[in-house]
């Protein structure tokens, strides 16, 4: 096999944009598979820290949410509808 001339692709179009690495896509799997069996361990592990210090609680929370709300500029081109977190987790903080 002779391979590819030099600065020449074999692939001129390049990766298409938003195409993920197939890698990637199975190590998120992956991950969300194992967070998937830890739900119960999480839920009480917050229960825990919200009885004792609902300032950490929070701390923790907005820490925990960031990877499962998009960020600010993934929203940016959107109407910017405000949404309170108790429709979006179902969860009230008193």
């Amino acid at each position: 096999m002779k391979g590819f001339k030099k600065g020449i692709s074999g692939n001129p179009n390049g990766k298409p944009k938003g195409v993920q690495n197939k890698i990637d896509v199975e190590a998120k799997k992956v991950f969300l598979m194992t967070l998937e069996k830890q739900l119960p361990n999480i839920e009480s592990a917050f229960d825990e820290v919200f009885k004792t210090d609902k300032a950490k609680y929070l701390e923790l929370y907005a820490k925990y949410v960031q990877y499962f709300i998009p960020k600010k500029t993934e929203i940016e081109g959107s109407n910017n509808i405000f949404v309170p977190i108790e429709i979006i987790t179902g969860m009230v903080i008193k």
